[in-house]
């Protein structure tokens, strides 16, 4: 994978308040949200840099949707492995989180966005399920 596609971070825990890069981008755009699926196959990078360039598209193409300043060269993908204890307690099997970061407050398309990411995945025949929405903000 080339180094410009875009940023994928590997964490053990699926802790997205304390990773430098959520906390860069909540400083630049205020807000972080973040969209996040149970993953049960393969994610190639490439199907992730697929994900990422449709999300930009569709939503630089949406007529209500205004994005921040190099927005998308500030999406970021975080993935997070989630032991057999830790998703038996959320009633899944053990996957990978995959955690779409975006710079900005979403909250009013978390609907499209959430399907958008979700067709787009099953597409690919990446076999996933949508676990939550959330928004990381700046405590200042």
């Amino acid at each position: 994978m080339s180094e410009d596609m875009f940023d994928t971070i590997k964490y053990d825990s699926d802790d997205l308040f304390s990773p430098r890069e959520v906390k860069e981008i909540v400083a630049k755009y205020g807000k972080a949200s973040i969209f996040s699926y149970a993953v049960y196959s393969e994610i190639t990078d490439e199907d992730l840099f697929v994900l990422t360039k449709g999300l930009f598209v569709a939503l630089a193409c949406h007529g209500e949707i205004v994005l921040g300043e190099d927005f998308e060269k500030n999406m970021i993908i975080i993935e997070a492995k989630e032991d057999k204890e830790t998703a038996s307690m959320f009633n899944r099997t053990e996957n990978t989180n995959l955690n779409v970061v975006l710079g900005g407050c979403f909250k009013k398309y978390i609907d499209f966005i959430q399907k958008l990411l979700l067709e787009g995945l099953l597409y690919m025949q990446v076999e996933c399920e949508f676990i939550g929405f959330f928004e990381v903000e700046s405590n200042v």
